[in-house]
């Protein structure tokens, strides 16, 4: 379906928009259909995102749990028409780390932005530890969410399904050295909110909680965040969750999934391709 159709539905469904901006993506120099919408109403901006019935109604869950418990996320709620799923939540003010960050590297000393990033990292940790402690009584959101794990290792549209199957199967083994729990599982500066000081906000990006162990949620901290050591992750880690990381295997983990990474840049290329 196109972004023109989605339009069309969404301005059936929202009282009175006066905006609605596709939040478009670039892939490989080409630009795709939009999920998220940008929508003005009644002087405040909501996100509508494309979902799935199980997937929405999952994390329209998770935004009660964590709220709750007072973890800052979107307040998802639901909605159907057209035939499609939609998320639909206001948006909350702020930018992200990732622009926040870029913002502080022109004029700024290096050990001024590691110093904030490390700031920063131990803010975000210390919600993760409550996401951790977090036990959804619900058994089709407990199932969900290790789908939504095994997602995360199963892009067949990146490397294929054969990789994706060997990447999961190697990951539920390394379960072995850490402890499965609610944790976020794409905590990268895009997916973290802060305000225009870099106080910490909101985390962003529903989709991302999933049943897994602390080191798959560490490893991809170390692969998307810039200024920051393994021994610092660690001992931040270590600081806020009160608990020892086998830093060996978490070296060994992250050069495991830097090379699948390489490896699924080189197939998506030949994919491309071959179209």
């Amino acid at each position: 379906m196109s972004n023109d159709k989605y339009i069309e539905i969404i301005k059936k469904q929202a009282a009175t928009p006066t905006e609605i901006n596709p939040v478009t993506k670039i892939i490989n120099n080409r630009e795709e259909n939009s999920s998220l919408f940008r929508v003005t109403q009644f002087g405040k901006t909501f996100i509508y995102k494309i979902s799935d019935r199980n997937t929405s109604f999952r994390n329209l869950m998770l935004a009660q749990y964590l709220l709750s418990n007072g973890v800052p996320v979107p307040d998802s709620k639901i909605f159907v028409s057209g035939g499609v799923n939609f998320e639909r939540y206001e948006q909350i003010p702020g930018i992200t780390l990732s622009t926040f960050l870029a913002r502080k590297m022109w004029g700024t000393s290096q050990s001024f932005i590691e110093s904030q990033t490390q700031r920063i990292l131990r803010e975000v940790l210390a919600y993760d530890k409550k996401i951790s402690k977090i036990s959804p009584k619900n058994e089709n959101i407990k199932k969900q969410l290790v789908l939504c794990e095994r997602r995360k290792h199963h892009h067949t549209k990146d490397f294929g399904k054969l990789i994706a199957d060997i990447d999961y199967a190697i990951n539920k083994k390394q379960t072995e050295y850490g402890t499965v729990a609610l944790h976020h599982v794409d905590l990268n500066p895009s997916n973290i909110l802060l305000d225009e000081h870099g106080k910490f906000k909101a985390i962003l990006d529903l989709d991302s909680l999933a049943l897994c162990d602390e080191y798959t949620m560490l490893a991809q901290i170390l692969m998307s965040w810039p200024n920051l050591s393994i021994d610092e992750v660690v001992e931040i880690y270590k600081s806020v969750f009160y608990r020892d990381i086998n830093t060996r295997h978490l070296k060994n983990l992250l050069i495991y999934k830097k090379i699948r990474n390489k490896t699924a840049t080189v197939l998506r290329q030949i994919r491309n391709k071959n179209r």
